[in-house]
């Protein structure tokens, strides 16, 4: 029997299923159940391990309750290992985890967790088997394509797994036995340690001893940015703000990307903050852009306020930083940050201590300490 025949039959039972019959009537129905039954028979008459897993692809997204079958397919996964097609490496996890996982006991989960978070690992490996065989492919085009898809597949894993493992316990067993596994050669070494490192900070463990390991082991292998910024968010959590600031600074030095200096500028706002050097932090925060943009203007705002009483040659001058330390906030409250439109207004100059001073509502005010100007409100 001619293997187009399957492949038409499917296409054709599908355009009924979605285009013709009524949602929910029998015909529907009927055209449902057929489609698997194409599926078996054509792998009767052409058997392969793609077939196999389009076919677990088929039933995964059409919620069929067939979960023994399912595994059964999945099985090539890892019988082709870095040839598994990207779609097939996310659709397993997400099979494990909505047909195994989520219909579980709950004492049946907690076992499963540390099953699940092994076999995130496999398919990790997978996909990086599969980026490195990516690299022989000729036609650029497809080469870029399958590089996107099987990234793609390494970021669903990792979102996911995160949603399912939060025992810091397992987190630590787990990290510490792939740390015990890397490889041998220092490019690939300082890549998973790269991997492993972004999976703990999802996990937000930055504090834990397997992070400070693998930070360590990042930077005895290569000075990088990133295991500068890991040591000062160690530090930071042991409260050891002066270290924190040191590797924030050398992060900084060794930084390639804007949004990396956004990063770590934002980090070393907060640490300068946090050591009352107000006048550090308001400088650097007011560098930060991107995302921690509206909390870094708060922190300019704060700083201000808080030398508010040190930056002025007169009371109103000194009154005026709460109008400039407002524009901060207003900034930042536009930009999402919960923040009030109207915050510190009260310590400001009093409309009778404006027209003490000489000036009008709407006028420029600069204050020099800061060498900024605000409007007189």
């Amino acid at each position: 029997m001619p293997r187009g025949l399957f492949t038409n039959g499917k296409i054709c039972y599908e355009h009924l299923r979605d285009s013709v019959y009524p949602a929910g009537s029998m015909e529907q129905q009927q055209v449902i159940d057929s489609i698997p039954w194409i599926y078996e028979q054509h792998l009767i008459a052409a058997p392969s391990a793609f077939l196999k897993l389009k076919y677990a692809g088929y039933l995964i997204e059409s919620k069929n309750s067939n979960v023994a079958r399912i595994d059964e397919l999945l099985l090539n996964v890892d019988s082709l290992k870095e040839q598994t097609p990207a779609r097939y490496i996310g659709l397993s996890f997400k099979h494990l985890i909505l047909n195994h996982y989520n219909t579980a006991t709950k004492p049946e989960k907690i076992e499963l967790k540390k099953a699940i978070f092994e076999r995130y690992f496999v398919l990790i490996d997978y996909a990086n088997g599969a980026i490195v065989l990516n690299e022989e492919e000729s036609d650029e085009q497809l080469k870029s394509k399958q590089l996107k898809d099987y990234q793609w597949s390494k970021g669903f894993l990792s979102k996911y797994i995160v949603l399912v493992v939060n025992e810091p316990e397992l987190i630590e067993q787990q990290m510490q036995k792939q740390f015990d596994q890397l490889p041998t050669d220092p490019v690939l070494k300082l890549e998973r340690i790269a991997e492993h490192l972004e999976l703990l900070e999802k996990f937000n463990v930055n504090n834990s001893p397997v992070y400070s390991q693998y930070v360590y082991a990042s930077l005895a292998l290569k000075p990088s940015s990133k295991g500068y910024l890991g040591i000062g968010n160690i530090e930071m959590a042991n409260d050891q703000t002066s270290k924190a600031i040191k590797a924030y600074v050398k992060a900084l030095e060794l930084s390639t990307t804007i949004e990396e200096q956004d990063d770590i500028n934002m980090r070393l706002a907060q640490a300068f903050y946090k050591t009352k050097s107000y006048r550090k932090a308001f400088y650097v925060a007011k560098k930060v852009n991107g995302t921690n943009k509206g909390n870094a203007l708060v922190i300019c705002g704060n700083s201000i306020v808080a030398l508010a009483n040190n930056c002025g040659e007169s009371t109103f001058a000194r009154k005026a930083n709460f109008w400039l330390a407002n524009d901060y906030y207003k900034k930042a409250a536009d930009l999402g940050v919960n923040v009030s439109r109207s915050q510190f207004l009260d310590r400001a100059p009093t409309n009778a201590d404006i027209f003490s001073a000489g000036f009008n509502i709407g006028d420029d005010y600069e204050l020099k300490c800061w060498g900024e100007k605000t409007i007189i409100r």
